[in-house]
């Protein structure tokens, strides 16, 4: 954090324990540095303990958490940065760096990312009927959003189900819609409608 950078806010005391737990649940589920596959369609968990300089990458539309850490990505000429306050949406495939920071190897980057199928958005609005989501021009395919319990709440039962592969088939479909629910009825949720 920079001198001229305000102290960011402590989580709230609930969603403070929600992020410890969703912490614990990445780095068991982590067995080294990078980004892992889960049993769980189209969710990956990453530590990283090093910090990096900004690296180039083409992601897919995605919703990002960090559990504990901070990375910030930059588009053009654009910086978002997030962190347990914050969870950041890529709505389109676009040419973005990211590079970690505020990490050591006491204290890892622990992040989930959930990428989204345009498939399931469009069935869940036409499913939804009008949901309330203002309609008006997007502007770029990526933004920052300040996390809430319900949202917290329905990643960690995603990331529970780790645990419980049993479950994965049954309740993971459930959950996954009901986040992609909350993304579009989120403030800044008219700008997954560019899916």
């Amino acid at each position: 954090m920079s001198l001229l950078e305000p102290p960011r806010p402590a989580l709230d005391p609930a969603l403070e324990k929600q992020r410890v737990e969703l912490a614990d649940l990445i780095y068991r589920h982590t067995g080294d540095d990078g980004t892992f596959e889960t049993g769980v369609e189209a969710l990956f968990v990453s530590r990283y303990c090093q910090p990096s300089d900004f690296s180039p990458s083409l992601p897919k539309p995605a919703l990002c958490i960090m559990a504990q850490g901070r990375k910030e990505v930059r588009l053009a000429d654009e910086y978002f940065a997030y962190d347990p306050l914050n969870y950041l949406v890529v709505s389109v495939s676009m040419p973005i760096s990211g590079r970690v920071v505020e990490v050591s190897p006491e204290k890892p980057i622990l992040a989930l990312r959930l990428d989204i199928d345009p498939a399931e958005i469009t069935t869940l609005l036409n499913d939804a009927g009008p949901m309330g989501v203002p309609s008006r021009p997007t502007g770029r395919g990526l933004y920052v959003e300040p996390i809430d319990q319900p949202m917290l709440d329905a990643l960690l039962r995603l990331a529970r189900l780790l645990d419980t592969p049993k479950d994965i088939a049954m309740l993971a479909p459930l959950i996954r819609r009901e986040i992609l629910y909350r993304l579009l009825r989120s403030p800044q949720g008219y700008r997954l409608y560019e899916i």
